[in-house]
């Protein structure tokens, strides 16, 4: 972890610190870089339910150390999410058609 102040309230209850090294999660051993990694993340995902204890061991200088804290949900903030004006004008109608139409 570089830089704990930009944690999420999740992150904040797990007491997560800069420079944990995240090594466990639910008490089982992440895989190396490589094609189990992105399955291994998903399969975690896919199991956690909202009042689940989250758990991750970490490394914390020389020591091992489990983080817990119930699961909570958590704001997800996007950036850049562009819409369509629900109430724009015909010209504003007829210039997106363009754009959306431009061969």
């Amino acid at each position: 972890m570089k830089n704990s102040d930009l944690l999420n309230a999740q992150g904040k209850a797990l007491g997560f610190a800069t420079g944990d090294i995240l090594i466990k999660v639910k008490g089982e051993t992440i895989p190396a870089i490589g094609p189990e990694l992105f399955p291994f993340f998903i399969k975690h995902k896919t199991s956690l339910k909202e009042g689940d204890v989250l758990s991750y061991t970490v490394i914390r200088g020389e020591k091992e150390i489990e983080l817990k804290a119930p699961l909570a949900k958590t704001e997800l903030k996007k950036k850049f999410v562009m819409t369509f004006d629900q109430n724009a004008s015909p010209e504003k109608l007829a210039l997106r058609q363009t754009w959306l139409s431009a061969k």
